[in-house]
């Protein structure tokens, strides 16, 4: 299947901070971010949402390898999201039902959900929330 398209579509991301950090802060930020990946559990948060989403949609796992699988057991999906961050791999999953394609970079605090409709966008919102994390759109850049 080719993800590419969903790339260029709207976005917002599941992190653990509530806005994007803004440019100039100096590079604490990046610092302080494999901190806040390890102590923070971002893993073990975004396994959560992403087990109860699973509840309501089904979903196919991607990773860098090429190995997909449907609708993983919960111990696959935990450990396919933390070899994401110990190795560094991105790992996608896409919602055939909602099109939608979620995305987590493992050098990165949060996870991207591209091309959510609304409700699912409120249902991803409520579970992140039940996590500790956060939903925000990032301003769109000009072409």
């Amino acid at each position: 299947m080719n993800i590419e398209h969903y790339f260029d579509m709207p976005y917002w991301v599941v992190d653990l901070l509530p806005v994007q950090v803004p440019e100039g802060d100096n590079g604490q930020f990046f610092e302080i971010e494999p901190f806040m990946i390890q102590e923070l559990e971002l893993g073990r948060r975004l396994t959560g949402v992403l087990l109860r989403l699973n509840c309501f949609e089904d979903f196919v796992m991607y990773r860098n390898d090429g190995e997909t699988i449907p609708n993983p057991e919960p111990d696959l999906l935990k450990h396919w999201i933390n070899e994401c961050f110990d190795n560094h791999e991105i790992l996608n999953i896409f919602l055939p039902k909602a099109d939608t394609l979620l995305s987590i970079a493992g050098d990165d605090t949060c996870m991207t959900v591209y091309n959510p409709k609304a409700a699912l966008l409120q249902l991803i919102t409520e579970l992140a929330k039940a996590e500790g994390l956060f939903v925000w759109q990032p301003p769109r850049k000009a072409n």
